[in-house]
């Protein structure tokens, strides 16, 4: 488990509650794909980031599954949700969700239009976002397994 008061003092952020749980699931995949490892770190960072930096409690979930010939991800987050009428925009450069919580975080409205970008760059597919305000979200993406 990382221990995210080391990660909030490293980058002078408030410390939380948080536990980042690596689900069982992402054990039973392959040891390795062709990718841009840079890329596949950059990608991770940007969304595991992203998550812990709208959740106060609980918890940050990383899942995996394979489907058909693809492996898909999941960043589930117990945050401050994003609403519907934002999926879009959150994905474009310096944009936020409109919730009453993102104006008091410190962000650069890059993260995850940099994950757009990586995604599109590797080739891999970005699922829908899920999320209900105030409760969760969750970003998942798919990458080819051959």
């Amino acid at each position: 488990m990382i221990n995210n008061n080391q990660i909030a003092n490293k980058q002078n952020l408030p410390q939380k509650e948080i536990s980042i749980i690596l689900d069982d699931s992402i054990k039973k995949l392959p040891k390795s794909f062709m990718s841009d490892k840079k890329l596949v770190d950059r990608l991770f960072s940007n969304l595991i980031g992203n998550a812990i930096k709208f959740t106060d409690k609980w918890t940050v979930t990383i899942k995996s599954e394979i489907k058909w010939n693809f492996i898909r991800f999941y960043i589930i987050d117990t945050g401050v949700g994003i609403p519907q009428k934002d999926f879009d925009k959150i994905f474009l450069e310096f944009q936020s969700s409109s919730t009453d919580y993102a104006p008091i975080i410190s962000w650069s409205g890059l993260g995850l239009s940099i994950v757009s970008k990586i995604l599109d760059k590797l080739g891999w597919v970005m699922l829908p976002v899920k999320s209900e305000v105030g409760k969760w979200s969750t970003f998942s993406f798919e990458l080819p397994l051959y």
